[in-house]
């Protein structure tokens, strides 16, 4: 069986992808997995250090606005359909697994007109392009939450709910262990802040902030990912809190997140899968710089389940956030059933439910 998996851009669609592998692997050892992305992509880097054979593929997204760069990506568009013939050709895969970003749709849609079957996993409530343009094509459509299906024009038979698939170091976490690995006791609560992999100035502001304002309570640690491109700037801060302990990039998140209390996040889907496979309260900030407003979306259906607050990026009041955290930190039974909500807003064994679903096709 030889398998061809596309997806890039950003983590939201290359650690999903690495996690269906892993999970089809587990079943199928001998498998051959070619894995296909951009050359600017995370999953340049990614990828070929999991050990997965990778490939490059050139093209970019479109603007909306008509500009000369939207004759340099039809360009590239074209050029990438050609590339992508190429190799299939020569790979000659069983079948092709798609996560998305713009990278996906020149595999996926030469695979569907060669007929060899596709296979689509959507991270978000609201779907990106090439998975809704492509999704007509589908063998299956792997969805994570049970919202998506109003976006797609697919027979219901062919949509399956799998969640959102994470790294194997999600699973089994112990809290008590994590704790003891950061050195610290039972009785701290840790609140966990990140603005994604690149951070966010927003989240500096309010974990200062939010420090500042819990700086009387010994019993809290704030541990903070500043972002590389603030780190310099945040370590100028004059007489930062000492509850605040803040880093560059948090590499081991495994251990940080398994270690949390409480967390405030963006709403990205892998971050909120991660979330709920910990069973985390959280404040959920949604980027405002998405395309649909996508992350709004999916921290949407986390305030629904009473999982989590939302707070808009430009409305966020340190005093009215400080003085909520305080009130569900304080509050065992509510932390309990924000901690319980969460795990059940999302399915925890993804991966496996793609495997099965995938494997039994053939």
């Amino acid at each position: 069986m030889r398998i061809v998996v596309t997806g890039g851009g950003t983590g939201g669609h290359v650690y999903p992808a690495l996690a269906i592998i892993e999970s089809i692997k587990a079943v199928k050892p001998a498998v051959e997995v070619l894995y296909v992305g951009t050359g600017r992509g995370i999953e340049s880097r990614i990828v070929p250090d999991a050990g997965i054979p990778f490939e490059i593929v050139d093209v970019e997204g479109f603007n909306k606005k008509v500009s000369l760069d939207t004759f340099k990506n039809l360009y590239l568009l074209f050029q990438s359909l050609f590339s992508a013939n190429k190799l299939l050709k020569k790979f000659k895969p069983t079948m092709v697994i798609g996560t998305g970003g713009y990278v996906s749709f020149p595999i996926l849609f030469v695979a569907a007109i060669k007929k060899i079957p596709i296979f689509i996993h959507e991270q978000n409530v609201y779907p990106g392009v090439a998975n809704k343009l492509l999704s007509r094509y589908v063998t299956k459509l792997f969805i994570s939450f049970p919202d998506s299906i109003e976006y797609f024009r697919v027979r219901r038979d062919k949509i399956v709910l799998s969640g959102n698939p994470v790294r194997k170091e999600f699973e089994h976490i112990d809290k008590d262990s994590s704790k003891r690995k950061l050195d610290l006791n039972d009785n701290k609560k840790i609140i966990l802040s990140f603005g994604g992999s690149g951070g966010a100035k927003k989240f500096n502001q309010l974990a200062v902030g939010i420090a500042k304002e819990l700086s009387d309570r010994e019993d809290i640690i704030i541990y903070h990912a500043t972002g590389k491109r603030y780190y310099e700037e945040f370590n100028k801060i004059d007489n930062l809190p000492k509850n605040l302990k803040y880093f560059e990039y948090i590499d081991d998140m495994p251990l940080y997140m398994g270690a949390a209390d409480f967390v405030i996040a963006r709403s990205g889907a892998i971050t909120l899968a991660e979330i709920s496979t910990l069973g985390l309260p959280s404040i959920l900030i949604p980027s405002p710089n998405v395309a649909n407003n996508h992350q709004m979306k999916n921290a949407k259906a986390f305030e629904r389940a009473k999982a989590a607050l939302i707070i808009q990026e430009n409305d966020c009041d340190l005093q009215k956030t400080a003085f909520q955290l305080k009130n569900i930190l304080d509050n065992e039974n509510l932390l309990s059933e924000m901690s319980d909500n969460s795990r059940r807003v999302l399915l925890h064994n993804a991966g496996s439910i793609i495997a099965d679903e995938i494997l039994k096709t053939f």
